[in-house]
Protein backbone atom coordinates (compact mmCIF):
# COMPACT_ATOMS: atom_id res chain seq x y z
CA UNK A 1 0.00 0.00 0.00
CA UNK A 2 1.39 3.22 -0.97
CA UNK A 3 0.45 6.70 1.08
CA UNK A 4 0.10 9.98 -0.27
CA UNK A 5 3.16 12.07 -0.62
CA UNK A 6 3.69 13.97 2.82
CA UNK A 7 4.61 16.75 0.59
CA UNK A 8 1.94 17.39 -0.99
CA UNK A 9 -0.20 16.84 1.83
CA UNK A 10 2.00 18.95 3.65
CA UNK A 11 1.90 21.94 0.54
CA UNK A 12 -2.24 21.57 0.34
CA UNK A 13 -2.25 22.66 4.01
CA UNK A 14 -0.23 25.22 3.63
CA UNK A 15 -0.95 27.33 0.26
CA UNK A 16 -4.72 26.18 0.12
CA UNK A 17 -6.01 25.52 4.11
CA UNK A 18 -3.48 27.93 5.73
CA UNK A 19 -2.01 25.53 8.12
CA UNK A 20 -5.45 25.19 9.38
CA UNK A 21 -5.34 21.19 9.51
CA UNK A 22 -2.01 21.31 11.88
CA UNK A 23 -2.39 20.13 14.81
CA UNK A 24 -5.56 18.49 14.41
CA UNK A 25 -6.28 14.25 14.85
CA UNK A 26 -8.72 12.02 12.72
CA UNK A 27 -8.83 10.67 16.29
CA UNK A 28 -10.94 13.45 17.40
CA UNK A 29 -14.49 13.93 16.41
CA UNK A 30 -14.63 17.34 16.87
CA UNK A 31 -11.85 17.84 15.02
CA UNK A 32 -13.41 16.09 12.10
CA UNK A 33 -16.39 18.26 12.17
CA UNK A 34 -13.66 21.07 11.69
CA UNK A 35 -13.17 19.98 8.04
CA UNK A 36 -16.56 19.58 7.40
CA UNK A 37 -17.37 23.56 8.83
CA UNK A 38 -13.76 24.95 7.31
CA UNK A 39 -14.84 23.26 3.73
CA UNK A 40 -17.75 25.25 4.03
CA UNK A 41 -16.08 28.72 5.43
CA UNK A 42 -13.20 28.20 2.36
CA UNK A 43 -15.64 27.12 -0.60
CA UNK A 44 -18.53 29.83 -0.09
CA UNK A 45 -18.50 30.72 -3.35
CA UNK A 46 -19.86 26.91 -3.95
CA UNK A 47 -21.52 26.03 -0.61
CA UNK A 48 -22.57 29.36 0.33
CA UNK A 49 -26.07 29.85 -2.14
CA UNK A 50 -27.13 26.03 -0.68
CA UNK A 51 -26.84 26.23 2.90
CA UNK A 52 -29.91 28.10 2.85
CA UNK A 53 -30.43 29.54 6.58
CA UNK A 54 -33.79 30.97 8.32
CA UNK A 55 -34.91 34.01 7.78
CA UNK A 56 -32.61 36.37 9.68
CA UNK A 57 -29.59 33.55 10.48
CA UNK A 58 -26.28 34.14 9.07
CA UNK A 59 -24.96 31.60 10.98
CA UNK A 60 -23.38 28.22 8.97
CA UNK A 61 -24.27 26.53 12.70
CA UNK A 62 -27.74 26.46 11.81
CA UNK A 63 -26.28 23.35 10.00
CA UNK A 64 -24.32 21.65 13.28
CA UNK A 65 -26.61 19.11 13.85
CA UNK A 66 -26.59 17.52 10.38
CA UNK A 67 -22.78 18.21 9.82
CA UNK A 68 -22.39 17.14 13.20
CA UNK A 69 -24.20 13.74 12.32
CA UNK A 70 -21.73 13.15 9.18
CA UNK A 71 -18.51 14.11 11.25
CA UNK A 72 -19.89 10.50 13.48
CA UNK A 73 -20.04 8.39 10.64
CA UNK A 74 -16.84 9.42 9.19
CA UNK A 75 -15.61 9.05 12.55
CA UNK A 76 -16.50 5.42 12.90
CA UNK A 77 -15.42 4.73 9.17
CA UNK A 78 -12.08 5.71 10.66
CA UNK A 79 -12.25 4.54 14.54
CA UNK A 80 -14.90 1.88 14.57
CA UNK A 81 -13.20 -1.61 15.35
CA UNK A 82 -13.85 -3.92 13.50
CA UNK A 83 -14.27 -1.74 10.19
CA UNK A 84 -16.10 -3.87 8.07
CA UNK A 85 -15.49 -1.27 4.60
CA UNK A 86 -12.12 -3.02 4.18
CA UNK A 87 -12.24 -3.14 0.06
CA UNK A 88 -13.37 -0.76 -2.72
CA UNK A 89 -16.69 -1.92 -3.41
CA UNK A 90 -17.36 -1.87 0.21
CA UNK A 91 -16.21 1.55 0.42
CA UNK A 92 -18.31 2.65 -2.53
CA UNK A 93 -21.37 1.37 -0.78
CA UNK A 94 -20.53 3.63 2.37
CA UNK A 95 -19.50 6.77 0.36
CA UNK A 96 -22.87 5.92 -1.60
CA UNK A 97 -25.16 5.75 1.61
CA UNK A 98 -23.72 8.69 3.37
CA UNK A 99 -23.88 11.16 -0.08
CA UNK A 100 -27.42 10.25 -0.02
CA UNK A 101 -28.17 10.63 3.46
CA UNK A 102 -26.56 13.91 3.38
CA UNK A 103 -28.76 15.27 0.69
CA UNK A 104 -31.59 13.88 1.75
CA UNK A 105 -31.05 16.10 5.33
CA UNK A 106 -30.07 19.27 3.67
CA UNK A 107 -33.06 18.96 1.07
CA UNK A 108 -35.35 18.33 4.25
CA UNK A 109 -34.18 21.57 6.11
CA UNK A 110 -34.54 23.63 2.93
CA UNK A 111 -37.81 22.48 2.91
CA UNK A 112 -38.75 23.83 6.06
CA UNK A 113 -37.53 27.54 5.60
CA UNK A 114 -38.85 27.39 1.87
CA UNK A 115 -36.11 27.42 0.27
CA UNK A 116 -35.99 26.05 -3.20
CA UNK A 117 -32.34 25.97 -4.23
CA UNK A 118 -30.90 22.86 -5.07
CA UNK A 119 -28.40 20.62 -3.30
CA UNK A 120 -27.48 17.66 -5.21
CA UNK A 121 -25.46 14.70 -5.10
CA UNK A 122 -22.64 16.21 -6.83
CA UNK A 123 -22.54 18.93 -4.34
CA UNK A 124 -22.54 16.51 -1.59
CA UNK A 125 -20.08 14.21 -3.40
CA UNK A 126 -17.68 17.32 -3.41
CA UNK A 127 -18.01 17.91 0.49
CA UNK A 128 -18.02 14.62 1.52
CA UNK A 129 -14.28 14.10 -0.60
CA UNK A 130 -13.55 16.82 0.57
CA UNK A 131 -13.36 15.72 3.87
CA UNK A 132 -11.52 12.61 3.63
CA UNK A 133 -9.00 15.38 1.64
CA UNK A 134 -9.05 17.43 4.75
CA UNK A 135 -8.56 14.09 7.10
CA UNK A 136 -5.55 12.94 4.94
CA UNK A 137 -3.86 15.78 6.28
CA UNK A 138 -4.21 15.62 9.64
CA UNK A 139 -1.49 14.86 12.60
CA UNK A 140 -2.11 11.07 12.71
CA UNK A 141 -2.97 10.00 8.81
CA UNK A 142 -0.13 7.58 8.96
CA UNK A 143 -2.12 5.54 11.74
CA UNK A 144 -5.40 5.43 9.38
CA UNK A 145 -3.50 5.65 6.11
CA UNK A 146 -4.90 2.22 4.89
CA UNK A 147 -8.42 3.44 5.26
CA UNK A 148 -7.52 6.52 2.81
CA UNK A 149 -6.91 3.82 -0.03
CA UNK A 150 -10.61 3.55 -1.34
CA UNK A 151 -11.11 7.57 -1.17
CA UNK A 152 -12.79 8.97 -4.26
CA UNK A 153 -11.61 12.30 -6.20
CA UNK A 154 -13.90 15.47 -5.11
CA UNK A 155 -15.21 16.28 -8.37
CA UNK A 156 -15.09 19.73 -9.45
CA UNK A 157 -14.67 21.48 -13.21
CA UNK A 158 -10.83 21.36 -11.96
CA UNK A 159 -10.80 17.55 -11.80
CA UNK A 160 -13.11 17.71 -14.64
CA UNK A 161 -10.63 19.80 -16.73
CA UNK A 162 -7.56 17.42 -15.62
CA UNK A 163 -10.08 13.95 -16.50
CA UNK A 164 -10.89 15.29 -19.93
CA UNK A 165 -7.29 17.02 -21.02
CA UNK A 166 -4.84 14.69 -18.98
CA UNK A 167 -6.47 11.54 -19.14
CA UNK A 168 -9.05 11.60 -22.49
CA UNK A 169 -11.95 10.20 -20.46
CA UNK A 170 -14.37 10.59 -23.48
CA UNK A 171 -17.37 11.55 -21.75
CA UNK A 172 -16.01 14.79 -20.23
CA UNK A 173 -16.49 18.00 -22.81
CA UNK A 174 -13.87 20.63 -20.99
CA UNK A 175 -15.70 21.39 -17.86
CA UNK A 176 -18.60 19.05 -18.08
CA UNK A 177 -19.51 15.54 -18.38
CA UNK A 178 -22.49 14.35 -20.80
CA UNK A 179 -23.06 18.24 -20.59
CA UNK A 180 -23.70 18.22 -17.36
CA UNK A 181 -21.72 20.73 -15.01
CA UNK A 182 -20.74 18.40 -11.55
CA UNK A 183 -22.97 20.92 -9.40
CA UNK A 184 -25.90 18.98 -11.45
CA UNK A 185 -24.67 15.21 -10.75
CA UNK A 186 -27.32 12.88 -9.69
CA UNK A 187 -26.46 9.36 -8.28
CA UNK A 188 -26.06 8.35 -11.67
CA UNK A 189 -23.66 10.28 -13.44
CA UNK A 190 -21.40 10.29 -10.13
CA UNK A 191 -21.39 6.46 -10.64
CA UNK A 192 -20.54 6.87 -14.02
CA UNK A 193 -17.85 9.04 -13.95
CA UNK A 194 -16.34 7.15 -10.76
CA UNK A 195 -16.20 4.26 -13.23
CA UNK A 196 -15.23 6.16 -15.92
CA UNK A 197 -11.72 7.66 -14.71
CA UNK A 198 -10.93 4.64 -12.70
CA UNK A 199 -10.82 2.62 -16.02
CA UNK A 200 -8.40 5.92 -17.98
CA UNK A 201 -6.43 6.14 -14.84
CA UNK A 202 -5.46 2.28 -12.94
CA UNK A 203 -3.19 1.41 -15.70
CA UNK A 204 -0.96 4.76 -14.14
CA UNK A 205 -1.79 4.74 -10.58
CA UNK A 206 -1.27 1.09 -9.51
CA UNK A 207 -1.74 0.66 -5.94
CA UNK A 208 -1.79 4.05 -4.91
CA UNK A 209 -4.79 5.82 -3.50
CA UNK A 210 -7.05 7.98 -6.21
CA UNK A 211 -6.76 10.96 -3.76
CA UNK A 212 -2.98 10.88 -5.28
CA UNK A 213 -4.26 11.92 -8.04
CA UNK A 214 -6.13 15.08 -6.65
CA UNK A 215 -2.75 16.03 -4.74
CA UNK A 216 -0.42 15.80 -7.92
CA UNK A 217 -1.95 17.94 -9.93
CA UNK A 218 -3.20 20.47 -7.39
CA UNK A 219 1.32 20.07 -7.15
CA UNK A 220 1.51 20.19 -10.94
CA UNK A 221 2.45 24.15 -10.67
CA UNK A 222 4.55 25.79 -8.02
CA UNK A 223 4.29 26.40 -5.80
CA UNK A 224 2.80 22.47 -5.36
CA UNK A 225 5.80 21.48 -7.52
CA UNK A 226 6.08 17.41 -6.95
CA UNK A 227 9.15 16.27 -4.94
CA UNK A 228 10.51 12.87 -4.51
CA UNK A 229 10.08 11.62 -1.00
CA UNK A 230 12.03 8.19 0.19
CA UNK A 231 9.89 5.04 -0.05
CA UNK A 232 7.03 7.22 -2.24
CA UNK A 233 7.95 6.57 -5.98
CA UNK A 234 6.46 10.61 -7.76
CA UNK A 235 3.65 9.49 -10.29
CA UNK A 236 4.64 10.51 -13.95
CA UNK A 237 1.70 12.90 -14.68
CA UNK A 238 0.51 13.10 -18.07
CA UNK A 239 0.77 17.17 -19.00
CA UNK A 240 -2.78 19.47 -19.74
CA UNK A 241 -3.48 22.65 -20.32
CA UNK A 242 -6.59 24.70 -19.29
Amino acid sequence: MWKINPVHRSAFNTAVCYGHLTGRLIKNQSDILAAFLDIYKYRRKVFGGHFCKPKGSTDIRFYNSILNKYANVIWEYFNAKPNTVNNQNSFDGFHERICSDLQADFDVERRKHGCLLSFSYGHAQKMINMVFKYLSCYDDYDDFADLFSYCHIPIDSYILDILNNAFHVPSIVGHTYMGLNWTSFTISEYRNIVREYRAAMRGLIGAHPWLTIDFLYWGAVPPFAPLPVTGIPVIPIPQFHT
